[in-house]
């Protein structure tokens, strides 16, 4: 088990709203989707503890972390920094609804969530296999850097809440629902190439 939680930072100039379709980058095919948490920050952050991370955390929303995996699997295998770079910084969704993060941030273990391709049920996953807190990996972040009131962070992909975790990738055109039950839903279309 890890003990320092990991992170990877995308591009804050990439996120786009519920409803919108998101083109194919031209140097890649193959797109997929990724139903992850994101958490609001709210206050500054600096050199912080878990506890004290705990009240600069103010909401929660739905992301997609709509990934080109050919090109992933190019970064992988073709550099030492692994997938940071274009498989990942063209877009990611964020739904419109906003929860107050306080009921969750103890206890992640009841937040679950479902992804629906073309309106059949691909994948469903819990947030009770996180081996760190929201709080805990807030404060790694802060070590040595401030986090800025109104970053957006993510939790990572639940588990089995990826096209490429069950061998299955949505058809160009497809339109993936991502359903946290206690935050709401967004609606994206994979669209053809830009």
């Amino acid at each position: 088990m890890r003990t320092v939680p990991l992170a990877y930072q995308g591009n804050h100039n990439a996120i786009v709203a519920d409803g919108t379709t998101v083109a194919r980058p031209s140097y890649g095919s193959d797109l997929d989707y990724e139903l992850e948490i994101g958490f609001l920050v709210i206050r500054d952050v600096r050199d912080e503890s878990p506890a004290e991370c705990r009240n600069a955390i103010g909401g929660l929303v739905i992301l997609n972390d709509i990934s080109l995996r050919d090109t992933q699997f190019e970064e992988v295998t073709g550099s030492p920094l692994g997938p940071v770079n274009k498989c990942k910084s063209f877009a990611t969704a964020m739904s419109s609804e906003v929860v107050t993060a306080d009921d969750y941030l103890d206890d992640m273990s009841s937040v679950s969530g479902t992804v629906h391709v073309d309106g059949e049920l691909w994948a469903s996953g819990r947030a009770d296999d996180f081996v760190h807190s929201l709080p805990a990996c807030l404060s790694r972040l802060s070590q040595g850097e401030t986090v800025r009131a109104g970053e957006l962070l993510s939790t990572g992909t639940l588990a089995g809440c990826s096209g490429i975790e069950i061998d299955r990738l949505p058809p160009l055109g497809a339109e993936v629902v991502l359903e946290v039950e206690q935050i709401g839903r967004l609606t994206n279309r994979l669209g053809e190439p830009c």
